[in-house]
């Protein structure tokens, strides 16, 4: 068995084939040069007596591309020239014959996740809605649209505290404070915001009689006239620019109602509307005229860089148009109960998680600054994302980290003193008993 040694050799001074009967995209070499810039040249080329390439010619452009100064090369030496040109046929026909468990690759994804948290996928070949896709297949998160507010009379979440659960983030404070932005985010920005805003809508405007009774929410709760719900909006979407990178989209959840107001803040912030998605529920609720069965989300862009797009027309396999196919409210609900009840109940995760897949990568930031139950949380995380949410209804955020950590399985830890949720709960549910007994 012959011997080999490895050189290292400038790449202007390896010689291309003679014939080039290999033909490479465009993308496959922008990967190359993306695995090279990540951790170098791993896999020399073959070169034979003559410093001609025999197999990894890729390589070798990609090496001059990067203007590397040298690179590892294997030489072969002990075969003739024709017999190294056959070789190199037989060697990318034979690699050409491989294929991909993908059920098993998604285990090895889940594995190496840390790895991954920053990695361009351009480096291990992969486009974002292709490993998204691949990972999708032995998906483990169980998502739950069930939810219960916390009790008022037991708080455990005050405000100030910020939540640490999984790879996410929930702040109790105001969304239209600065303070709670940067408290949230630190250094950080979100590369996607996707939000269900408040209705400007009270508790006996909308419920009535219905069997979705809820407390007044604690913004927006029928207090504002339409110019003052505006610039409500306007205050709220300029800090979601502020903590955003350029080039993110964001998407904003609204009923018919106030989709006046809210393309008005949007307009005033962003410029015109990205795009515009329609919701389609199952269902259709009572209606005073129609039955009402959608809901719109609109989208703007913040800045001028490119945003991210990993629907690409379908190109990966990831099929999506502006029309919206989930489960919505009961039908049997008439129309200003519903509204209610969708503010107050989970959208739908399935919904939300699509939604991020659609326009970010593996790891980036998913902001909500109108938590509501924690939807966000659960959909950024069965996504592959890292949320981040301010919620200042308490009940909402006693409510939202009980469902969190039922569904991921993880313990929430109160950011400043690593304090757990469940045990400032047990406490707190001691004191009140003691109190009672009093």
């Amino acid at each position: 068995m012959p011997e080999h040694s490895i050189e290292y050799l400038p790449p202007s001074a390896i010689l291309s084939r003679e014939r080039e009967w290999r033909t490479h995209p465009p993308e496959q070499l922008k990967a190359l040069r993306a695995s090279i810039q990540e951790r170098g040249v791993v896999e020399p080329p073959l070169i034979d007596s003559m410093n001609r390439i025999v197999c990894g010619g890729l390589t070798v452009e990609a090496a001059r591309a990067e203007r590397l100064n040298s690179i590892p090369v294997l030489r072969i030496e002990h075969m003739t020239d024709d017999e190294l040109r056959l070789y190199a046929i037989g060697a990318a026909r034979i690699a050409a014959m491989s294929g991909y468990d993908e059920t098993v690759l998604a285990d090895e994804f889940r594995e190496l996740g840390k790895l991954l948290g920053d990695l361009d996928l351009a480096a291990i070949g992969m486009a974002q809605a292709e490993f998204d896709r691949i990972l999708a297949l032995t998906s483990r998160l169980e998502t739950d649209d069930t939810f219960e507010e916390g009790d008022p009379v037991i708080p455990v979440s005050r405000i100030g505290d910020a939540w640490l659960v999984a790879d996410s983030k929930l702040f109790h404070g105001d969304s239209l404070e600065q303070s709670s932005f940067e408290r949230l985010m630190g250094e950080d920005r979100a590369s996607f915001i996707l939000s269900d805003v408040p209705y400007n809508l009270s508790a006996d405007q909308i419920s009535g009689n219905g069997k979705h009774q809820h407390g007044n929410f604690v913004q927006g709760a029928g207090e504002f006239t339409p110019p003052e719900f505006t610039r409500f909006l306007t205050r709220a979407m300029r800090l979601m620019q502020e903590f955003s990178t350029d080039g993110s989209l964001h998407a904003f959840f609204m009923s018919y109602h106030f989709l006046l107001e809210l393309m008005r803040a949007g307009n005033v912030v962003f410029g015109r509307p990205k795009a515009m998605c329609t919701w389609v529920k199952r269902q259709g609720g009572m209606g005073s005229l129609f039955r009402s069965q959608t809901e719109f989300i609109v989208y703007y862009k913040n800045g001028k860089a490119p945003h991210t797009n990993n629907i690409m027309l379908g190109k990966h396999g990831r099929n999506r148009s502006s029309a919206w196919f989930y489960d919505g409210m009961n039908s049997f609900s008439d129309e200003r109960d519903e509204l209610l009840a969708l503010h107050a109940t989970p959208k739908p995760v399935p919904l939300l998680q699509d939604a991020i897949l659609d326009v970010t990568r593996h790891g980036e930031i998913v902001l909500d600054p109108f938590a509501g139950s924690g939807s966000i949380i659960l959909a950024a995380e069965a996504a592959g994302r890292r949320a981040r949410a301010i919620e200042l209804d308490g009940r909402y955020v006693d409510g939202s980290i009980r469902r969190v950590q039922r569904v991921l399985g993880a313990a929430a830890i109160r950011e400043n003193d690593g304090a757990s949720f469940d045990d400032l709960a047990a406490i707190a549910a001691s004191k009140a008993m003691e109190a009672a007994n009093v």
